[in-house]
C-alpha cells in the first residue's frame, strides 16, 4: 500500500500534515466528503484570555520633610533653610537607625514643594513670592519677602524608601 503526503495550508501557513491512504480522492478526502477547495477552513481559535494584569510594585514608605528659614537677602535665607532641610533629614535617618531601612541605598531623596510656612503672618499673599522658586535634585525651595527679615524660605523633600 502507497501512502502520500498530504498538506492543507491557510493563509500560507501549514495548518496540517497527514499521510493519507491512496484509496482516497486526490484531494486526500474520502469520496463524497468536500474537497480541500470547497472545505471551510477551520473555526478560529478561541480567543485567549485576557492577561493577569501586572503585580502592583510593593507600596513604597514615604515621609515629607520642610524646613522654613530667614535671612538678610534671599539667597541667604535659601541656602539656610537648605541646609537645614539636609540636616533635617539625616538626623531622622540616624534616628532611625539601620534596622528600619532608612540608612541603607535604596532610600531616595527627591524635591517636594512644601506650603509655606510663614512666622508672623496666616499666610502668604501672591505678590510677595520671589520668583522663580528654586528646585534641585533633593530640595524645592519657595522664598517670600518676611515681615522682619528681607526673606523667608521654606525648602521641602520627600524621603521614600
Amino acid at each position: 500500500m502507497r501512502a502520500t503526503l498530504s498538506a492543507i495550508t491557510f493563509c500560507g501557513a501549514l495548518a496540517l500534515a497527514a499521510w493519507v491512504p491512496p484509496a482516497f480522492a486526490q484531494d486526500g478526502a474520502p469520496p463524497g466528503a468536500p474537497n480541500a477547495a470547497t472545505a471551510t477552513p477551520p473555526a478560529e481559535p478561541p480567543a485567549e484570555p485576557p492577561a493577569e494584569p501586572a503585580p502592583e510594585p510593593p507600596k513604597r514608605e514615604c515621609h515629607l520633610f520642610g524646613v522654613t528659614w530667614d535671612g538678610g537677602s534671599r539667597a541667604a535665607a535659601q541656602n539656610r533653610s537648605q541646609n537645614a532641610l539636609k540636616k533635617t533629614i539625616a538626623d531622622w535617618r540616624r534616628k532611625q537607625g539601620r534596622r528600619s531601612g532608612w540608612l541603607s541605598q535604596g532610600v531616595t531623596i527627591e524635591a517636594h514643594q512644601m506650603r509655606p510656612n510663614p512666622y508672623w503672618r496666616s499666610r502668604v499673599d501672591s505678590n510677595l513670592y520671589y520668583r522663580p522658586n528654586a528646585r534641585t535634585a533633593t530640595s524645592y525651595t519657595v522664598c517670600w519677602k518676611g515681615v522682619i527679615s528681607t526673606a523667608v524660605c521654606t525648602s521641602g523633600a520627600k524621603v521614600c524608601k
